[in-house]
């Protein structure tokens, strides 16, 4: 049995080697490589380009202007197209991409990229979303500046503001956060002859990248074909495809070459996008006891000067009102503001994480105003399994409570959380907050299925095709697991095959945590399939009824004979082939038959994305974090950090571990360090000497546990966890940082200066 047993990354050999290939590890015959000139402007008119140096330079194959693109702006379903691979008349924000170049090498290329002559007409710009929103303020796009704009109701907030013991309100504030994964993006691009285009990339959603590039170009998608290597890591960043994969295709065809154009880290922090900021405000509606009966939550997202996957992001925490916590009363208002600012995308979360910091730092503050333990009032208002929330939510699996007892429990937070303690001069605290995502993907797409095929070989090894997108996370070793129990084999003997377009089935790609649950299950189902084919021939081979035959260690037996009636597995597919004349092959299929129903509105329940059964599962956890805060300095040290975490069945315990303290890792970056600051819209830490992420030293001790659950529609009782381990980390250390210093931080974010601020102004 492989399910939940350890088991190494079957590419980590590879992976620690140096043996892995990247994207920017691939040379094909010939090929050239590309650099982009980037607009040094937030809002201009491109008055005119010449090239005319740049084209003298020996090595120099082409040159693309926006005039030589189909002019085709290109998005993700979900997210409205207005960004083109390469400007035509006007740049809208700094990194704005207006030429490129293809040469011989990466030096003669970026030589050539400042040999351009651009002549722009500089005009004003606009940065902050809530002046964007005023009746006067200059536009971004023709059509105004409000890029999206969601209002949910459920209930009556009136009533629950006229019913409510306690009305509380506060804004809060978060800030951008570069993704940093190891790998920056690249592309490579080749024609053939036939006008058949291959692109080697760094994506997660392949099947959509070839459809959106094929678009892009306009050509059909039947000539376009998407290989995706190994990546160093994505984190929401991959979602929707880059400007380089259109424009190292259209400097192929010109050039007749294949080129690889790869970001430089400067790149990735001013042109590759980052974690939206939100300004949220909340007005929210308490009985004396603690219950949660209303909120009106105003959230306004910059957009930056583009569209991605905003509109989806700026709403997604509604779920925690509606979902996390059953409350009867809600008004939700959700704004995306266009602005001369770098656009934003999707970042592990997916919005939930600016939410949570607000909702659960509102609900500490509440706590101490009613005189309740912030643990008791999140029990207090909770959802929990088997249960249809207010707000329309249905749930199956939810282990919430479990998660407060067992991370409180774990910590002794009765013995620690108010007692105002100190140590060699440092203020000790400790806080607490609750999360959840989405889980099994998103069913607004209209699709939310997947398929997958296996092959037993002559010799025993079982080949899995399957288009699970593994983004360092260690999917293809999950799978590999799923196969390995229900065939009785070697996890050694199970190849997994994908990363190609054209040998996997259509996919949606590694979003909203459906790998292990979409494609699990969908690989659960091919393994059962092949083992049904594999008795059958067993049957034959041996003599004995299918219902009498069992699967191990590469065997098949007769259950309870003797060792005579065995026969190994590659014996039982040799002889299906040789004497039954068929290969023994399995097909699987997860089918989400609600996900077309709940993009048509036909499913109903949330008004927001589409449907109360908007996601197939939810995962759920509580984190708890213990700092030392220096009162001298400001500055905070996180101590010890628990996390219990619902994520199902967990089927590899190696890879959730290190997902999980991955997470935490970049949910504690968001909540004390880590910011993308903007000068009139230039970034001005765009490296990591500037760009602070938490190091080892940064890093607490972590204490982590999954709970006791299972999801009975996934695989094996899995759910998933990647997606919403950092959401509950802002908000934990925000509450526990109050705990300490008895001074509220409502912007991340949270310094030293801030800090020393807030308390200065505390005892004046």
């Amino acid at each position: 049995m492989m399910i939940g047993e350890k088991v190494p990354r079957i590419e980590g050999v590879s992976k620690v080697s140096g043996n892995l290939t990247y994207v920017s590890d691939i040379e094909l015959p010939g090929m050239l490589y590309a650099k982009v000139l980037r607009s040094p402007f937030p809002h201009a008119r491109i008055k005119s380009i010449d090239i005319s140096k740049a084209n003298r330079i020996p090595g120099v194959r082409a040159i693309l202007t926006g005039k030589d693109t189909p002019g085709i702006p290109f998005g993700l379903p979900g997210s409205t197209g207005d960004k083109l691979p390469l400007c035509i008349d006007l740049v809208r924000f700094v990194g704005d991409e207006v030429a490129a170049v293809a040469a011989d090498d990466p030096e003669t290329a970026l030589d050539a990229v400042e040999s351009i002559d651009v002549e722009y007409e500089e005009l004003p710009a606009i940065f902050d979303p809530h002046d964007a929103l005023k009746s006067n303020a200059l536009k971004v796009h023709p059509k105004g500046n409000l890029a999206f704009y969601k209002r949910l109701r459920v209930g009556s907030i009136e009533k629950a503001f006229r019913e409510a013991d306690l009305i509380h309100e506060r804004r809060y504030e978060t800030q951008r956060q570069a993704h940093v994964a190891l790998e920056t993006r690249g592309s490579i691009a080749d024609w053939d002859l036939q006008g058949n285009l291959t692109v080697i990339t760094t994506t997660q959603t392949p099947h959509t990248a070839r459809a959106e590039i094929a678009r892009c170009l306009g050509i059909p998608a039947s000539k376009v074909r998407v290989k995706y290597p190994p990546m160093g890591g994505a984190f929401g960043n991959r979602l929707v495809i880059n400007m380089i994969d259109p424009i190292a295709a259209l400097l192929a065809r010109k050039a007749g070459r294949p080129v690889r154009l790869v970001n430089t880290r400067e790149e990735e922090f001013i042109a590759a996008r980052a974690r939206y900021p939100f300004t949220i405000m909340l007005k929210s509606a308490f009985r004396k006891n603690g219950r949660f009966i209303g909120c009106h939550a105003q959230i306004i997202g910059d957009n930056g000067a583009y569209n991605d996957k905003g509109p989806g992001i700026v709403g997604h925490g509604y779920r925690i009102l509606g979902v996390l916590y059953n409350i009867p009363h809600i008004l939700y208002e959700t704004s995306l503001v266009y602005t001369n600012n770098p656009p934003g995308t999707s970042f592990r979360g997916f919005g939930m994480p600016q939410s949570s910091f607000a909702i659960e730092s509102q609900l500490d503050e509440v706590s101490e105003m009613l005189k309740l333990d912030p643990a008791k009032l999140r029990l207090r208002n909770v959802s929990h399994a088997n249960m249809k929330t207010d707000a329309g939510a249905q749930i199956y699996s939810n282990e919430i409570e479990e998660c407060i007892r067992t991370a409180t429990t774990q910590i002794k937070w009765s013995e620690k959380h108010g007692k105002r303690r100190q140590e060699n001069g440092w203020l000790r605290g400790i806080g607490l907050a609750c999360t959840l995502n989405t889980g099994g993907g998103n069913r607004k797409y209209g699709y939310n299925s997947a398929d997958a095929f296996i092959k037993i070989s002559e010799d025993g090894v079982v080949t899995l095709i399957t288009p699970a997108v593994d983004l360092g996370t260690g999917a293809e070793t999950v799978m590999a697991q799923i196969v390995s129990t229900v065939l009785g084999v070697s996890i050694e003997d199970v190849r997994v095959v994908g990363r190609d377009t054209e040998i996997t089935p259509y996919d949606l790609g590694a979003l909203a945590d459906r790998t292990t649950f979409v494609h699990g299950n969908a690989t659960k189902s091919a393994a059962e399939d092949a083992r049904s084919e594999l008795l059958e021939a067993a049957s034959h081979m041996l003599d004995k009824p299918e219902k009498d035959l069992r699967l191990a260690n590469g065997d098949v037996y007769v259950k309870g004979n003797s060792k005579k009636k065995r026969a190994k597995i590659a014996d039982v597919a040799l002889y299906s082939v040789t004497r039954l004349g068929k290969a023994v092959t399995g097909k699987g299929r997860y089918l989400d038959e609600l996900a077309p129903k709940v993009a048509s509105g036909e499913q109903g329940g949330f008004e927001f994305e589409g449907g109360g059964l908007d996601c197939p599962t939810w995962s759920f956890a509580c984190h708890i974090a213990e700092v030392q805060l220096d009162p001298l300095t400001g500055k905070v040290r996180v101590q010890n950090y628990v996390a219990a975490i619902d994520g199902g069945t967990i089927i590899n315990p190696i890879g959730a571990l290190g997902n999980a303290f991955g997470g935490i890792s970049q949910g504690l970056g968001l909540a004390l360090m880590e910011n993308l600051r903007l000068e009139d819209g230039t970034v001005i830490n765009p490296n990591l000497g500037d760009y602070k992420i938490p190091s080892f030293r940064d890093i607490p001790t972590i204490g982590l546990k999954f709970v006791n659950s299972v999801d009975p529609l996934g695989p094996f009782g899995a759910k998933g966890i990647g997606d919403g381990v950092p959401s509950g980390v802002p908000g934990a250390i925000a509450n526990a940082i109050y705990d300490a210093a008895k001074v509220r931080i409502k912007c991340l974010p949270i310094t030293p200066q801030d800090l020393l601020a807030a308390m200065r102004k505390k005892h004046t």
